[in-house]
């Protein structure tokens, strides 16, 4: 937020405040990362398969070209 904005903390936001977010694919990559990152995990840049969507996660986990989904 902005040093001078009337928004000062989250209770500050109404229904009608514009906010800016990152698209629900970038979101669920920054919660994937994130969560592997808490457990721990490092995957090989080479390892891992970014697909547009659940269809295509789930038809790449059902062919064995992925062990897991990220999403699940």
């Amino acid at each position: 937020m902005k040093a001078r904005s009337k928004l000062q903390t989250v209770r500050d936001i109404t229904p009608s405040t514009h906010v800016a977010m990152p698209s629900p694919k970038l979101l669920l990559a920054i919660l994937a990362l994130a969560t592997l990152s808490q457990e721990k995990v490092i995957l090989q840049p080479d390892a891992r398969r970014h697909l547009d969507s659940a269809e295509g996660m789930l038809l790449a986990l059902e062919n064995g070209v992925v062990g897991c989904r990220g999403d699940a």
